[in-house]
């Protein structure tokens, strides 16, 4: 705990707020980097491409993208005035990632479909398996920081222990 309040410390400025904050008057690029940079690591692309958001119309046009921004930049002034912190706002956005992504998970794959697809990820560039139906499960993984399979395990079958006996049994899609 002592290390944690250490860290908040180091992370605030003389008035006490957040040091990343970013006012009206910061540099646009600043913020403007640390949007790309979150949208990268959190694989965050077009409202479109998450099922859970997919209902929207499509967001091509250069207006919708710049209102997107500003509310965007707009959220992150009011987390910063209420004193959150970078990191753990970053954490906060890692976790709405992870359940936009949770909603794109297929099921009904294979073991061998899972292991096949992410040996091919490893050897070709990501941009290439953004529309591949188990993209989603890859960077839920990687986001959580547990292995693939295990994950999808976990996802897709229920654990029954009955007199000491442990059972799997497969989910239903609708499940």
């Amino acid at each position: 705990n002592t290390d944690r309040n250490r860290g908040r410390n180091q992370d605030r400025n003389s008035n006490g707020k957040p040091s990343w904050e970013f006012s009206s008057s910061s540099s646009s690029s600043s913020f403007a980097s640390f949007a790309s940079s979150l949208q990268q690591e959190l694989a965050l692309h077009q409202c479109t491409y998450f099922s859970y958001t997919s209902h929207d119309e499509e967001q091509t046009s250069n207006k919708k993208n710049k209102a997107n921004y500003r509310a965007f930049r707009q959220l992150c002034q009011a987390c910063s005035q209420l004193g959150i912190l970078e990191y753990e706002l970053t954490a906060i956005f890692k976790i709405c990632a992870i359940i936009l992504h949770l909603g794109n998970i297929p099921f009904g794959v294979t073991k061998e479909e899972i292991t096949a697809y992410t040996e091919q990820q490893e050897q070709q560039a990501q941009q290439e398996h953004q529309h591949h139906p188990l993209y989603s499960l890859q960077v839920v993984s990687t986001l959580m920081e547990v292995p693939v399979l295990s994950l999808y395990s976990h996802l897709s079958q229920r654990t029954m222990t009955f007199n000491g006996e442990t059972t799997f049994i497969s989910l239903k899609e609708e499940e």
